[in-house]
């Protein structure tokens, strides 16, 4: 038997969406403006045999959800996207052709990624978000020994798991064959430096560090792998010629060896620059 809804069940509605065990009596106009596909169930559908108003069954739909939504398209309701119903909401989006909806689970994947980065990335991977995409990917990168056994992770599409898989394992690659020579191959001195002092102090610098504080087991995250190696303190050579390498010189070699990196968007926008630097995958076109 069924029940009315006891948010959404107006006398002045002019249909009933069926959903579950649920019915909804509702406004064309708000479903109509919505979504397109409500539009055409809305224009072709006929009067029931029991009802003055025409029925619409939503059978696979989740009358709980559903509530929530109509919550959402109803200007005189309110409520919240979170994290319990945002997949949901995408869902419907989906299905529905609901524009407003999609945009604005878009909106609170960009702003809240980083609580729950690894959700975000199935998300967006699944909805094609290009920028929570690549930003929460950092995220899950950085963590990646730790979720990829996780049953979240395997929700993850084939071509995005190998994706970070597969750059993980260049990543691990990548610390092994760190050589000091290799960073400093092709700086440039300026005039007045002492080159033969300057390299030898880099030589140094860079041979301790690998050694004693990047080669370690387990491996160091990729984030702070970059921090460490573009913090290595040189004291030899000129100030300019010390800048010109750890700015310029020092962040291209490490992005021909381990790939490109970049701050959390985020936290370039606050800050003018970011604290940490992140490997990342992106989101290709279908």
């Amino acid at each position: 038997m069924s029940q009315k809804s006891a948010i959404h069940y107006y006398d002045d509605g002019d249909i009933i969406l069926m959903v579950e065990d649920t019915s909804f009596c509702v406004h064309k106009k708000y479903l109509s403006l919505a979504s397109r596909i409500f539009n055409d169930m809305c224009a072709t559908c006929s009067q029931s045999y029991e009802s003055q108003l025409p029925i619409i069954n939503l059978s696979d739909d989740s009358a709980t959800a559903f509530e929530e939504l109509l919550s959402f398209l109803y200007p005189s309701k309110w409520v919240r996207i979170t994290w319990d119903n945002v997949g949901q909401f995408l869902q419907f989006a989906d299905k529905y052709e609901i524009v407003n909806v999609l945009a604005a689970s878009e909106d609170f994947l960009e702003q809240h990624f980083v609580e729950n980065p690894l959700k975000s990335l199935v998300l967006a991977d699944s909805f094609r978000f290009k920028n929570v995409y690549k930003e929460s990917s950092k995220l899950v990168f950085n963590k990646l020994p730790s979720l990829k056994n996780s049953e979240e992770f395997k929700q993850l599409s084939i071509v995005t798991g190998f994706s970070l898989l597969s750059r993980y394992i260049d990543y691990i690659n990548g610390i092994g064959l760190l050589d000091p020579l290799e960073l400093l191959e092709g700086f440039t001195h300026e005039f007045l430096c002492n080159r033969t002092a300057h390299e030898n102090d880099m030589i140094r610098s860079f041979t301790n560090l690998i050694k004693n504080e990047i080669k370690v087991c387990p491996a160091l995250s990729p984030s702070r792998t970059l921090k460490i190696l573009m913090s290595c303190e040189i004291t030899e050579g000129t100030k300019h010629c010390i800048s010109n390498f750890e700015k310029l010189h020092l962040p291209g070699k490490l992005k021909s060896h381990f790939g490109e990196f970049e701050p959390m968007t985020n936290e370039k926008r606050k800050y003018g620059v970011g604290v940490f630097n992140f490997l990342f995958i992106e989101l290709k076109d279908a």
